[in-house]
């Protein structure tokens, strides 16, 4: 979901398995020169598109010791979650909503495809994670954020890319 912590943990993560940190938000901006919000301009046809071919083109890439913070839609369009499962280990960041709806509401205009209101916010979380959490839940590692921490992650993750 948005604001459950993909980037912020990314690469506190990719250094504590020694793996590459690739955030796949950050190379669509890299490639389009412009933050995500203005990319598309609300266009998320497009936005998905561009998307899935920045995916795909990390995995092509990539080793196998990368960690890619992907956007929260990335599993639930096209067949990326199939794409992603083929090719690595997938982790949901699983948070809940009083704590998505509080880091989200601090920064509406920063986001794109999110309601600018807050009152519209909370709607859209709710039917944001109906149609998510299915996607979400294929993960191989389901991690409570309130409870994550960078040793409780590797505690977790070892013995699935370790085994």
């Amino acid at each position: 979901m948005p604001g459950a912590g993909k980037t912020y943990w990314l690469h506190p993560f990719a250094e504590v398995i020694n793996f590459t940190p690739i955030d796949l938000d950050g190379k669509i901006e890299e490639k389009y020169q412009r933050p995500i919000a203005r990319v598309f301009k609300n266009k998320e046809e497009e936005f998905r598109i561009a998307e899935r071919e920045m995916l795909q083109k990390i995995i092509a890439n990539n080793s196998n010791q990368t960690i890619i913070a992907t956007g929260g839609g990335t599993p639930a369009h096209f067949d990326n979650l199939e794409l992603m499962k083929k090719h690595g280990t997938i982790v949901y960041l699983k948070t809940d909503m009083d704590l998505l709806f509080g880091r989200l509401a601090k920064d509406l205009n920063k986001r794109p495809f999110l309601p600018k209101t807050k009152k519209g916010l909370t709607s859209y979380l709710e039917e944001l994670e109906a149609e998510r959490v299915p996607f979400y839940e294929q993960a191989d590692l389901i991690l409570p954020v309130k409870y994550l921490n960078v040793t409780f992650f590797l505690d977790q993750i070892n013995p699935l890319i370790n085994p």
